[in-house]
């Protein structure tokens, strides 16, 4: 994945990154339905939890790193629910994910506790479940935005996680209860 960065210094660096990690997140919602519709209307929340690890490669600018994520998040949101053919629903869900806690962890620079501060952010998707199984697959769109961090110190001297923004589009299992 491409990488556009800078240093401490705010030299400008570009470079790959590999990312891994696990999401979890339980939903609570409620659905209205008029009697004769074929549409439904969910309204939701979400607490969820986001860990990732995050290795960037050396550039001739700087070296690389493993920073590690924990985000604690709500989200909120509505979705369109209909029939999408003989045994489908089709869903269609946009919302807001605000998160409540951010960590990230520098074990090379011994710069623990970063803590960048999160901005609301949008996010979407656009599933299909049949309509007798518990298993569904949805594309989706979120994002992060984070604040910069306050300073930390550590062996190089103060460092700081500048303001950054991630966007991600993908593929999802589901499995509902």
């Amino acid at each position: 994945m491409d990488y556009d960065g800078q240093t401490q210094a705010g030299t400008p660096a570009r470079t790959e990154t590999e990312y891994a990690g696990v999401l979890i997140e339980g939903t609570l919602g409620r659905r209205f339905r008029a009697d004769d519709s074929r549409y439904a209307l969910d309204l939701f929340g979400a607490l969820g939890l986001d860990v990732w690890t995050r290795d960037i490669r050396d550039t001739p600018v700087a070296f690389g790193l493993r920073e590690e994520y924990r985000v604690l998040y709500g989200k909120a949101g509505a979705a369109v629910v209909g029939r999408a053919g003989p045994g489908w629903w089709a869903r269609l869900a946009l919302g807001v994910r605000q998160p409540l806690d951010v960590d990230e962890d520098v074990d090379e620079i011994d710069a623990s506790n970063l803590t960048p501060g999160g901005e609301p952010s949008l996010f979407l998707s656009v599933g299909l479940r049949p309509r007798t199984g518990r298993l569904g697959l949805s594309l989706y769109y979120e994002a992060y935005r984070f604040e910069r961090s306050g300073a930390v110190p550590s062996t190089l001297g103060p460092v700081v996680q500048p303001e950054s923004q991630a966007d991600a589009l993908g593929l999802r299992a589901h499995y509902f209860f």
